[in-house]
């Protein structure tokens, strides 16, 4: 089983990236594009057994983030999702609503 997240991404996280992947001059990213792109949906692909402790340090180390997140950090993916996880906030789902799509 594996779950495919909604991450949201910031214009600064993009040119970071960008950077890092050490373009040729004038094949950077533009500050307007990274901009339009920071609005857009960045998809990953998760086992469905790893915990939200190691997902949430693998997304950081690319400058990503689930876009919200329960306390309990030692849950899978999987139990997270069958039991409702969420953060706090009016507009905020829960992690099930971030999942795009499952593969059995």
């Amino acid at each position: 089983l594996s779950f495919e997240l909604d991450l949201d991404v910031d214009a600064a996280t993009l040119k970071q990236l960008d950077a890092e992947s050490d373009p040729e001059p004038g094949e950077e990213i533009p500050d307007e594009a990274a901009k339009l792109l920071s609005n857009a949906k960045i998809s990953v692909t998760v086992e469905s057994g790893t915990p939200l402790k190691r997902l949430n340090v693998a997304l950081a180390r690319e400058g990503l983030s689930l876009t919200n997140m329960g306390d309990i950090m030692e849950q899978t993916v999987a139990g997270a999702t069958s039991t409702g996880t969420h953060g706090t906030g009016r507009e905020s789902a829960s992690i099930a609503a971030q999942i795009r799509e499952l593969e059995l």
